[in-house]
């Protein structure tokens, strides 16, 4: 098996792997504070976001006979353009890559392991992504095949709240449609990292069905999300949700059982699987473009990459740090990739039937 390709299950493993991670634990914080009760249902709306990313990613790939994703760049606009355009891909990654790195280690600070160091978590972390990501896109789609089963463990576990919730909490259902609209725009960031079906779908080894393939990983996560949010609006209420900054780990906290002592520490654990295979994709989409722009070898740009993440997570230990960076950053690369998308859907057809004259 070619290193590089994946087959069309993977693609859709990689594409719900990249974006579901760590921002499990800050669901339901944002939206609730503007939708309120409704913010399950901004969370729902907020999926149109990766659906037009995959929907454009499949035109982009079609259209352009399944070319690979640097030299659709360079034919669509010219070199110079092309090079910004990756570049700033490369920011927008690295910055999630180590908002998620950070943003774990400081979960794990808070809950099961508080006596270590946050290098004691960062560098691990990074090692093992780094190994995984040396082998290949090939071995990402494997991880993220694995790993989508500990998805959905994750979430069936959490159905155990379901009788615990109150009706009241979520009522009256369409409180206000200005808040609903409100709390959708400001938070499509839900569904970030999306964008790399841009350059994975090219390496489907079937194209046949590839659109169905990322439909299904888009409405698949736009489900468990709407559906924790709606748990956490059901069992806390939208104002305890909207003041915790980890609603989820919150809710979790709650449960006492005669079978398990400590809940929360294993539940930790089983997201510390799905959060290693999350960066593993984010690794990948960094070391693929810094590879593509540099012309450095595959295996070199992978531990230039590791190396850069983990200079840059340390600036972003900090909360308040971190916090400030992505609400800065992460609105304008969302409204980049849907212009990136729609426009260079359009452009495609165009610059390569003249090429192909």
């Amino acid at each position: 098996m070619n290193k590089d390709t994946i087959t069309r299950n993977q693609y859709m493993f990689i594409i719900v792997g990249n974006m579901i991670g760590i921002g499990i634990a800050f669901l339901g914080t944002s939206s609730a504070v503007i939708a309120y009760q409704d913010a399950w249902i901004s969370t729902l709306f907020c999926g149109i976001y990766p659906l037009i990313i995959v929907i454009s990613a499949y035109v982009i790939d079609k259209k352009s006979n399944h070319d690979d994703f640097w030299n659709i760049l360079k034919t669509v606009y010219g070199e110079i353009i092309a090079y910004i355009i990756i570049l700033v891909f490369i920011i927008y990654y690295i910055t999630l890559f180590t908002s998620v790195v950070a943003g774990f280690t400081n979960i794990l600070n808070q809950t099961i392991v508080s006596f270590l160091q946050p290098y004691y978590i960062i560098i691990p972390s990074i090692l093992i992504i780094t190994f995984v990501t040396i082998k290949g896109l090939y071995m990402v789609g494997r991880l993220c095949e694995l790993y989508f089963y500990f998805i959905v463990l994750f979430v069936v576990i959490l159905m155990i709240f379901i009788p615990k919730g109150s009706v009241i909490n979520i009522q009256p259902v369409f409180h206000s449609f200005k808040n609903i609209s409100k709390g959708t725009i400001i938070n499509f960031s839900q569904y970030s990292l999306v964008e790399i079906s841009f350059i994975t779908i090219s390496k489907v080894t079937n194209h046949k069905h590839t659109l169905k393939s990322g439909i299904m990983a888009c409405v698949f996560t736009i489900i468990i999300y709407t559906f924790i949010v709606f748990l956490l609006i059901y069992n806390l209420g939208w104002e305890l949700t909207s003041k915790n900054d980890y609603p989820l780990l919150y809710m979790i906290g709650t449960l006492s059982t005669p079978v398990i002592a400590n809940f929360t520490s294993l539940y930790t654990f089983l997201w510390g699987l799905i959060f290693l295979n999350n960066v593993s994709c984010s690794s990948y989409f960094v070391t693929y473009c810094i590879s593509s722009c540099s012309k450095l070898p595959y295996k070199k740009a992978c531990l230039l990459s590791s190396c850069i993440i983990i200079f840059t997570t340390y600036f972003m230990i900090s909360e308040h740090n971190r916090i400030a960076i992505e609400e800065k950053l992460i609105t304008f690369f969302v409204v980049f990739s849907i212009i990136f998308g729609i426009l260079t859907s359009i452009l495609v057809p165009i610059r390569y039937r003249s090429k192909n004259k």
